[in-house]
């Protein structure tokens, strides 16, 4: 969702430095994930199916993904949309990059109140912010630790 006019509201649920990022972004993307996977997968079936999908692929996403979304277990649930969030962001950041536009991923906010302030239906999960805007300063780029002391070769 992206989010202009309450973008000020929005900013009160961010935790520190956070609220100022918010408040003071043009924009700020509320990404959510659809909690409800079998409607989801369903929904893509229909949208993207009607003309694009072989009889093989609408099978796959009405029959096949609904009956292995219901052995996932809610850890399992959670872990897939987070991972799916993730890639999500990592894309639209790489987007806005590419175009020289400014972002950042914000995790620290009160989830439990996001969907009441952007009259959002429960079933969507709120998952981060990310704030967008032009910025006339010369960014650096935050401490990342050392690629070799992250990743173990064998």
């Amino acid at each position: 969702m992206v989010v202009r006019e309450k973008n000020a509201e929005l900013a009160k649920l961010a935790y520190g430095s956070n609220f100022e990022q918010v408040s003071s972004a043009p924009v700020t993307i509320a990404l959510f994930t659809d909690t409800d996977l079998d409607k989801r997968a369903r929904k893509i079936a229909r949208v993207g199916g009607a003309n694009n999908f072989s009889e093989e692929q609408l099978q796959y996403f009405m029959k096949n993904l609904p009956a292995e979304f219901a052995r996932y277990s809610e850890q399992q649930v959670s872990d897939y949309l987070a991972l799916n969030a993730g890639l999500v962001a990592m894309n639209l950041v790489l987007a806005l990059t590419d175009q020289g536009i400014g972002s950042n991923i914000i995790l620290g906010f009160d989830k439990s109140k996001a969907n009441e302030v952007l009259e959002i239906e429960d079933r969507f999960r709120p998952e981060l912010l990310i704030t967008v805007g032009y910025t006339d300063e010369k960014l650096e780029p935050s401490y990342r630790l050392p690629v070799d002391e992250i990743i173990e070769k064998r």
